[in-house]
């Protein structure tokens, strides 16, 4: 009986990425990809259909950032990505995406800065934030 019950806590907490929707993204906020320009920033973030308090934290953390300090900046660009979809496979395959991650790339010059983003963007931002305007600092 323990171990069922183990189980099922265990299904429930590896599941809990895909409790959740984003109610507020439509398929116009979803990014078309195109062929990377190796001489822009990207700040791509790819997530599930479904997503947890966490996954969501990071996309909000991301967005406010960029839209405060990058947005009106024609080098560096956000996309965001539903995993799966056809646009993004290429991105997914280059990045070796296969669950929410935040990459920072320039060309071939990338960074996969998704365990930091996952411990600090709910309770730490701050971090996350500068961890961000660093990695694009070095590439710009």
């Amino acid at each position: 009986m323990k171990k069922i019950l183990f189980l099922i806590i265990g299904s429930l907490l590896l599941g809990s990425c895909g409790n959740s929707t984003n109610q507020n993204e439509s398929s116009d906020e979803v990014a078309q990809a195109e062929v990377q320009d190796s001489s822009l920033v990207y700040i791509y973030y790819f997530h599930g259909e479904k997503r947890c308090k966490t996954c969501n934290a990071i996309e909000e953390v991301v967005s406010n950032f960029y839209q405060n300090n990058y947005a009106q900046n024609e080098k560096v660009l956000f996309k965001v990505f539903t995993i799966g979809q056809e646009q993004s496979k290429a991105l997914e395959e280059k990045f070796e995406v296969s669950w929410s991650s935040l990459v920072i790339s320039k060309g071939d010059n990338f960074t996969n800065i998704t365990d930091e983003a996952f411990a600090n963007a709910v309770n730490n931002p701050d971090t996350l934030t500068t961890l961000i305007e660093s990695e694009i600092s070095k590439r710009l």
